[in-house]
């Protein structure tokens, strides 16, 4: 497309001359000013010379090019900007690729912002509003949009056909649990979600400004885990959790019923991504308020969550019903809360190889970068309480690595020679 090829040219050009601004103010059909054109192009620049230092192109995951900023600027039917990253090959990405990829949005111009993102939700008949006076992105790896005019406040994301979120949502309120309203439109084949906008905080900023998590916070924490492990819930890292006035808001619900979800939630445990890992001193605290909320939704509101799944599911309700009966168990709540110790027990065996990791960037950061998955893992964990998610599923001696270069670092040799 010609306008794509055009933008990318002017995207590549290190400075702008008042023609060019003028130029490519048409080019995008927003009229700008010369000064909004050259913050937009800087913002760019800076996008791609920052993402190509945290590029792993070895692990499929590759830098922008000036011609994916064209292409999204260009595309009215494409709604956000989003990684270059091959899929299902366990490619991690972490806050500083987030960051940097939010910025192409948050950094820009409202000039151009807005009426490019309100271009893009008319063209894609996502229910929107005249006057949008902020549009800012929300999103991790892909675009979730958070919109404000005078007539509404919502979150817009795409997400799957099956509309997860609102029978969440609507659940937890039938719970008298706190929750928001939710809802999903579908046009032109694509499934759109919007949900009020509860804040920018999250479960991840809480965890990284306090020592200590507040008991209410570990209480409210049991109680989703409970729910989201009868019903299959995934993906509930601590990003996925809103915090609004002490109280958490569970979001994203892109997976529900999952099959063998107990195995994933094991997984997202040893790498201290679920709720038990928020605050490890508070784990007794946990696992009671756990059971507790299992029997409780056992004896008392059993009923209720599977109406709730007659009335959203109509023509698949047998097979969740089944699903949440064989897991409203005392055996299910038994097996459950021990398969979270012993996942435990493995997110604390990693805690030194994370802090070794952290000790390399700081000593050695040549030979970190070298190593793309080394430095992957690093990116992922850096200012999150991760700890190595999914490498259970890799083949290559990564702690082996950490631990000899720890080793030959002479950095606390005395643990490195205890874990084997």
């Amino acid at each position: 497309m010609a306008a794509i090829r055009q933008a990318t040219a002017y995207l590549e050009q290190s400075t702008l001359s008042a023609s060019d601004c003028a130029a490519f103010s048409t080019l995008i059909r927003i009229p700008l000013s010369e000064a909004d054109v050259r913050q937009f192009h800087s913002v760019a620049q800076k996008t791609l010379r920052e993402f190509r230092e945290v590029s792993l192109s070895s692990q499929g995951f590759f830098p922008f090019q000036a011609t994916d900023i064209a292409q999204f600027i260009c595309t009215d039917t494409q709604f956000g900007f989003e990684f270059n990253k091959k899929r299902n090959q366990g490619t991690l990405y972490g806050n500083r690729h987030t960051q940097i990829r939010r910025c192409l949005i948050n950094d820009s111009p409202s000039s151009l912002v807005i009426p490019l993102i309100t271009r893009k939700l008319t063209q894609l008949h996502i229910p929107s509003s005249d006057n949008i006076d902020l549009v800012e992105d929300l999103g991790m790896g892909q675009a979730v949009y958070h919109i404000r005019s005078s007539k509404m406040d919502v979150v817009i994301k795409r997400t799957e056909a099956e509309a997860l979120q609102p029978f969440y949502a609507s659940l937890l309120s039938r719970l008298n649990w706190p929750s928001y309203h939710c809802r999903t439109q579908v046009s032109d084949g694509s499934s759109w979600e919007l949900t009020d906008y509860l804040g920018a905080d999250n479960l991840m900023s809480t965890i990284n400004t306090q020592s200590k998590l507040p008991t209410d916070i570990v209480l409210q924490l049991a109680r989703h885990a409970a729910l989201a492990d009868i019903l299959g819930r995934g993906d509930r890292h601590f990003e996925n959790y809103v915090v609004q006035n002490q109280t958490l808001f569970p979001v994203d619900i892109s997976h529900l019923f999952w099959e063998n979800n107990e195995e994933w939630i094991s997984k997202y445990c040893h790498a201290g991504l679920y709720e038990i890992c928020a605050d490890l001193s508070q784990v007794n605290l946990f696992l009671a308020h756990y059971a507790q909320t299992m029997t409780d939704l056992r004896n008392t509101h059993a009923d209720l969550i599977m109406d709730q799944i007659n009335v959203a599911f109509s023509q698949d309700a047998r097979s969740k019903i089944d699903y949440v009966t064989a897991r409203l168990t005392p055996q299910y709540l038994h097996a459950q809360s021990q398969r979270y110790r012993n996942a435990l027990i493995e997110f604390e065996h990693r805690q030194p190889y994370r802090n070794w990791l952290n000790q390399m960037a700081l000593e050695d950061p040549k030979a970190l970068r070298e190593n793309e998955l080394l430095y992957m893992y690093y990116l992922a964990n850096q200012n999150r309480n991760a700890a190595f998610f999914l490498i259970e599923e890799r083949s290559e001696p990564l702690f082996e690595w950490i631990r000899s270069w720890a080793r030959k670092r002479g950095f606390d040799s005395a643990a490195a020679s205890q874990i084997q």
